[in-house]
């Protein structure tokens, strides 16, 4: 079973620190706001990575973007690819309390269905993104596909 971790920015290179030997993949979410880069450190057991940017919204207006549907395909994919062969999902944004715990809801109910089977490493309440899990939850339902073990 994949275990899902969900940090914050900050927490990033500690947390690699403490997988040791565990293979893992690495999601990591920003914004749209000058100045926020993505997190590139990955580890030596580091199999994949993925970036994008998103607003921490549900829905867009003048000055925010939300989740997109192709977002939400590619994290599903990322997800399915890379399953059988890591022991941990980390996901990060820049508070790990909403996009990033959205994420890591989404998967935890498609791969176990409980929507909060995964490990929040902030120390904070984990406050899922509803938008980030039912876009990537509309795109595990209609995928139509049994691929996880």
């Amino acid at each position: 079973m994949v275990e899902i971790w969900v940090c914050n920015r900050e927490q990033v290179p500690s947390v690699i620190d403490e997988m040791g030997p565990l293979t893992y993949a690495h999601i990591s979410i920003t914004s749209y706001r000058i100045g926020e880069w993505p997190i590139t450190i990955y580890g030596a057991n580091c199999l994949a990575g993925l970036h994008f940017r998103l607003d921490d919204v549900d829905e867009a207006d003048n000055n925010s973007v939300p989740i997109n549907d192709g977002q939400a395909k590619t994290i599903y994919s990322f997800v399915k690819a890379l399953y059988s062969s890591i022991d941990v999902l980390l996901i990060n944004c820049e508070a790990g309390i909403s996009r990033s715990a959205g994420v890591a809801s989404a998967i935890a109910c498609f791969l176990y269905k409980d929507d909060m089977a995964f490990i929040s490493r902030t120390g904070v309440l984990p406050h899922p993104n509803r938008a980030v899990f039912w876009s990537i939850m509309r795109v595990a339902i209609s995928s139509h596909e049994a691929w996880k073990k």
